[in-house]
């Protein structure tokens, strides 16, 4: 019997909590929502700004949807996914996303690979009647997984491989959530939450000039009360974990962090990994990659990290922080 689950648009991984105690009534608040990256986004601007700068998020938002969403066949990914081998034009922003997934996957000694694509295609998350892959599907998608398969050169992208594919959903929705913050700050938005399903990022602080707090949902509960929180300024939140995108298949889960090694989901005693720092790119790749490593090899790699921490946890659900809080 197989149990299908996606992490309902009603229960966001993350929420920021008590901003309500520090509005003022001459406030300035606009609060935009779309349906972009396969997700609710959701923009909350406060203060001083013109009634046209949260829009002009939106269709950011918008823009970099058709640009990276791999199902968009006017979108670059797209283009790169069916070109056959050939050199395909991408946009700048494209070729500088790709560029830091490259330089990352090498960084993480292949944890993380935006050439994953042709293993991620096998398995289908979002079906009613999902299915496990066959091992020859599989140990042959393993065969076009190399990073150095991809090569980019200014705006020109080739994959020296017809059936290797690029997925960076690992990491895309962490490196618009930077290009939105940009764009609302070049506007004069000061404060301000850009809630992207999973992937949360603070314009500096409340109006009051208090941290915003930032829940961490408790994996695999129905409830509203988050597992932890952390309190932030101008940081970024980002969640990965088991519970996001799965089904059940005799009573195993099956769930989306894949192991570039076998094939399959990873497989250990971690329900999710939240990690917080400047760069919401960062963040977006580094939580996938600290659940593949795990708990001990995971708190070693973001050592290396300045500026970042992290929050796993674990299937008992206890909380191991890479911070201490004295």
């Amino acid at each position: 019997m197989v149990k299908r689950k996606i992490l309902a648009l009603t229960i966001v991984i993350m929420t920021v909590l008590s901003f309500s105690s520090c509005t003022r009534n001459d406030l300035k608040k606009a609060s935009i929502s779309g349906f972009y990256f396969d997700t609710l986004i959701t923009l909350e601007f406060f203060g001083e700004f013109s009634d046209e700068a949260a829009d002009s998020c939106l269709k950011l938002a918008a823009y970099y949807d058709g640009l990276l969403n791999k199902s968009v066949e006017s979108s670059d990914i797209y283009k790169i996914n069916h070109s056959n081998g050939q050199t395909v034009s991408v946009s700048q922003e494209t070729a500088e996303l790709l560029t830091y997934c490259i330089d990352f996957a090498k960084e993480s000694g292949g944890s993380f690979d935006p050439m994953i694509g042709a293993l991620s295609s096998l398995w289908d998350f979002k079906s009613e009647t999902p299915d496990i892959p066959s091992k020859t599907d599989i140990d042959n998608a393993l065969g076009h997984i190399d990073i150095d398969l991809i090569s980019i050169n200014k705006d020109k992208v080739t994959i020296n491989d017809p059936y290797a594919l690029v997925d960076i959903g690992a990491v895309a929705k962490g490196f618009i959530a930077d290009r939105l913050k940009e764009r609302a700050e070049s506007l004069g938005i000061e404060s301000g939450i850009i809630n992207l399903g999973g992937n949360v990022l603070v314009i500096g602080s409340k109006p009051d000039s208090s941290p915003f707090k930032v829940g961490i949902k408790e994996p695999f509960s129905d409830s509203s009360e988050p597992i932890t929180f952390v309190e932030v300024n101008d940081l970024s939140v980002v969640t990965s974990g088991c519970y996001e995108r799965y089904f059940e298949y005799n009573g195993d889960i099956y769930h989306h962090i894949l192991d570039t090694k076998t094939g399959y989901p990873v497989k250990n005693n971690l329900l999710s990994v939240s990690v917080i720092g400047p760069s919401s790119a960062v963040c977006d790749a580094l939580s996938t990659v600290l659940y593949i490593k795990g708990i001990d090899e995971g708190l070693e790699f973001i050592d290396g990290y300045e500026d970042y921490e992290c929050i796993f946890i674990k299937d008992d659900k206890s909380v191991i922080y890479s911070y201490s809080f004295d």
